[in-house]
């Protein structure tokens, strides 16, 4: 069969958000990685001892308490903690020169009070900061500070030398302000979140390795929407997470760099999440990228389309690789250009996409392929047309899937990880009337491209709770996937899911 397939968005259109996700902003002092080694405070650390030559440092047996704005070098491997208690306004420049600092009862290094910490790794280094599996606190009623580097204010991480982290007692890099890398080679492991930020998380460029008993990197501000994002620029980061690999309480940007969340519960999460550029993987055993939050609260909330809510992508190489949903917006949907390929969840219960208000593809080169119960196409209202293909048997992982024209040019060619019963595809350049052959293996399929939508075959499978194929979901909610019976078709727009005539005769 061939024409209008069912599942696919009804007509139903939504402005889309202006801008392309937040910009990151930096003070001068951020960038600054230079020091005058006579204009310094030099601390040199042999086991809990200390000597300071300059001023603005007190030191005694396991502590290094530094009090007022300046430079402060540290050399040597110290056990005990560095403690930053200067004034509200003072910016501390903290150079790590070859340093060890571990303590076995609290923070390595703890900001009390400043008005920024800047830690510099120099170049040619190795600095080493680890603190112990338990806590001591002065009282029952106190929980911080919990992480191997903690501050109560601002912290920027500069430099080209290297830095390893480990929290054993709970999280790794925690600023209760913004935390913001510049540079550097840092690898942090840590019991709960590798590397967090209250307010926001900016990563500018550097080498960075996390591996988190929960999330990789986690800015964690949900009472101030101005507030918990997480914008990357560049880099290279690779991240191993126990939850979510990137967790932004409200924003998450990317503008490039590499991204490998090599393991995670779900990938890349965001109230709205912006991808402009860079390389990214993702491998997650629930969703790999899913919008979701805000102030939606119940269950019932989550199943209707949250406004707020949105993915977007413009650029950047993106694969993904999901058990559940690829693709997951608890509101819109907006691909505009990059490449997006996704190996989409074995069981009928998720689905390559997963959406609850509108999906529009205007852009880019697309290629999903997943189970066939709850897969959705992008909207009708999308202006770069789709093919949506069913196959009779599901498809071995590894499967080659070939598109070609009439010419016998090959427009695009992808391997899903996993085994699959349809996919979803979507090309710069595809026309009405286009002739073309999906190849999957050995098996040629002739199709021709009859409007936004074309669909190949038919769905099968997928029966849920809803007693129809792509019945409904309890964990997406109905945005996710076609209609059956016992619920509103197509979840928060009655139009959305239904095929032509239906939403036609429901608009």
């Amino acid at each position: 069969m061939q024409g209008r397939p069912e599942g696919a968005g009804g007509s139903q259109s939504v402005e889309e958000p202006e801008g392309s996700g937040l910009a990151a902003d930096y003070d001068t002092d951020d960038l600054e990685t230079a020091w005058n080694e006579q204009e310094s405070t030099i601390i040199t650390c042999s086991q809990t001892e200390a000597e300071s030559s300059g001023s603005g440092a007190q030191v005694s047996a396991g502590e290094i308490r530094i009090t007022q704005a300046g430079t402060y070098v540290i050399r040597g491997s110290f056990e005990g903690q560095i403690v930053i208690d200067a004034g509200k306004e003072d910016v501390i420049h903290l150079v790590l020169d070859g340093a060890n600092i571990s303590n076995t009862d609290s923070s390595a290094v703890y900001g009390v009070q400043s008005g920024k910490i800047v830690l510099t790794l120099a170049e040619g280094t190795k600095n080493l900061i680890s603190d112990g599996a338990e806590y001591i606190f002065s009282s029952q009623d106190e929980d911080e500070p919990d992480a191997a580097i903690f501050t109560e204010d601002s912290l920027t991480i500069n430099g080209t030398g290297e830095l390893a982290v480990t929290g054993n007692y709970s999280n790794g890099i925690r600023a209760k302000d913004d935390l913001k890398i510049i540079s550097g080679v840092i690898q942090v492991t840590a019991q709960k979140d590798g590397i967090k930020g209250k307010d926001s998380v900016t990563i500018k460029d550097g080498e960075i390795r996390v591996q988190a008993g929960e999330d990789g990197i986690q800015a964690s501000n949900d009472t101030d929407a101005d507030k918990g994002y997480v914008i990357i620029e560049g880099g290279t980061i690779e991240i191993q997470a126990a939850d979510d690999g990137i967790h932004a309480e409200t924003w998450l940007t990317i503008h490039g760099g590499t991204v490998s969340v090599e393991e995670s519960n779900e990938g890349l999460e965001g109230l709205k999440i912006d991808i402009n550029g860079g390389n990214i993987q993702v491998t997650a055993s629930d969703d790999a990228v899913n919008a979701a939050g805000g102030t939606a609260q119940s269950e019932m909330d989550k199943m209707q389309v949250n406004e707020e809510a949105y993915v977007r992508i413009s650029g950047g190489t993106i694969s993904l690789d999901a058990s559940a949903d690829g693709i997951d917006s608890n509101g819109h949907l907006f691909i505009k250009g990059g490449e997006i390929y996704i190996s989409g969840p074995v069981a009928d219960g998720e689905g390559a996409l997963d959406y609850n208000g509108t999906a529009l593809i205007s852009g880019g080169t697309f290629a999903a392929a997943s189970s066939a119960g709850m897969m959705q196409t992008f909207s009708q209202a999308s202006e770069q047309p789709m093919l949506m293909v069913y196959y009779d048997e599901t498809q071995a992982g590894s499967t080659s899937v070939q598109l070609v024209d009439d010419k016998g040019e090959k427009l695009l060619e992808f391997s899903p990880a996993k085994e699959f019963a349809c996919v979803l595809i979507s090309l710069p350049g595809l026309e009405e009337g286009d002739e073309l052959e999906l190849r999957t293996g050995d098996a040629i399929r002739n199709i021709t491209v009859s409007g936004t939508i074309t669909q190949e075959g038919e769905r099968s499978g997928g029966r849920g709770p809803g007693g129809g194929p792509g019945g409904g979901n309890p964990r997406s909610g109905p945005g996710g996937g076609g209609f059956g019976r016992g619920r509103e078709p197509g979840g928060g727009h009655p139009e959305q899911n239904l095929p032509e005539e239906a939403a036609e005769s429901a608009a």
